[in-house]
């Protein structure tokens, strides 16, 4: 329970009066020795008087400032929504006015802050349980077909499992991924990368896919073309994009992959001639969970929300653009890369 301070002014005004009472006694004793007239006399306590009720409007002024403030921290403290007090004037409670101010919003926006990340957390926490719980079933299912399985269908089962178990442990180990990003608990290797050379090893786990389906992956890249990147993440973050490719692109496809170079930073552009993302998608591509409506059903919508927090702590930003097929572009600053170094 939030209670009134009581604050006392009693030594302000105990002094006001022993002033006033010692003012007049002074005055009256002047008068006395000095026989002075009883109008100076009255003149002398009528300019004594007006400066008690001067300072009297002060303390008084002085004692209502201090109860708004009070009142204000009381509401402040309560939750309610904090007004202006600020009076933009000159003194020391203006001044402290406008600095109990200050603190009241930067603390306000503090918990908006904290309201917020408590929404966000309880919204993945439900869509992480809603990925889960598919596999789960499957996984859960299988296991009892397989318990009364002949030999010729425990190989199918094995399989499926075997898929599924897979699924979940991609996940779960993307989600851990995710969260150090969010932590700020990943500590980037950064290193000279010859970029075509690492755009290729990161193709290759796509080998035999690319065969299987007649896609062709055209790398045009300057062989003398460097980046100052972490290889392992970095790769991450292309191979996320590919197998974003491979669900929007038809067989016999084509995934084209180029860059430019200047002094100022490294773009990579990885586009394909594949049936795109609709309009209305677009500005969802990023978002954690966002599986778009011709993703496969294998989709999870979190690779792509990895790749940014991937390009993000590499200093650098990540575009998507679609129409005749699909077109991401990473842009890698080097000044902030420099930076991010030091």
């Amino acid at each position: 329970m939030i209670t009134k301070p009581n604050i006392n002014y009693c030594s302000d005004k105990f002094i006001l009066n022993i002033a006033l009472i010692i003012s007049l006694i002074a005055l009256t004793a002047i008068a006395i020795i000095f026989r002075q007239s009883l109008l100076l006399l009255l003149l002398n306590a009528f300019v004594v008087g007006a400066f008690y009720f001067i300072i009297g409007y002060l303390i008084k002024r002085r004692e209502r400032q201090i109860a708004k403030l009070s009142e204000y921290l009381r509401n402040v403290i309560a939750g309610n929504n904090a007004f202006d007090l600020r009076d933009y004037e000159e003194g020391e409670i203006s001044a402290l006015k406008a600095e109990i101010y200050k603190v009241t919003n930067i603390l306000m926006l503090q918990n908006e802050m904290l309201l917020h990340d408590k929404k966000q957390l309880a919204d993945q926490l439900s869509n992480i349980s809603h990925q889960l719980k598919t596999p789960l079933t499957s996984v859960g299912l299988m296991s009892e077909l397989l318990a009364n399985a002949d030999d010729s269908n425990r190989d199918k089962i094995n399989s499926i499992l075997s898929v599924e178990i897979k699924r979940m442990n991609w996940l779960v180990q993307t989600l851990l991924k995710l969260s150090r990003f969010d932590a700020d608990a990943v500590e980037l290797k950064i290193e000279e990368n010859n970029l075509s050379e690492l755009i290729k090893n990161a193709l290759s786990p796509f080998s035999i896919q690319l065969d299987v389906r007649n896609i062709t992956a055209e790398i045009e890249i300057n062989e003398k073309i460097t980046i100052n990147a972490d290889c392992s993440w970095f790769s991450e973050a292309i191979s996320n994009i590919m197998k974003n490719a491979f669900q929007y692109i038809n067989e016999n496809g084509k995934i084209e992959i180029k860059a430019d170079d200047n002094p100022l930073f490294t773009r990579i552009i990885i586009s394909d001639n594949g049936i795109g993302i609709p309009k209305d998608e677009i500005r969802y591509v990023f978002d954690r969970f966002h599986i778009g409506k011709n993703a496969e059903n294998e989709s999870t919508g979190i690779g792509l929300a990895l790749t940014e927090s991937i390009i993000k702590k590499h200093g650098g930003v990540i575009s998507v653009s679609s129409g005749n097929g699909t077109k991401f572009e990473i842009t890698l600053y080097k000044v902030l890369q420099n930076s991010h170094q030091k």
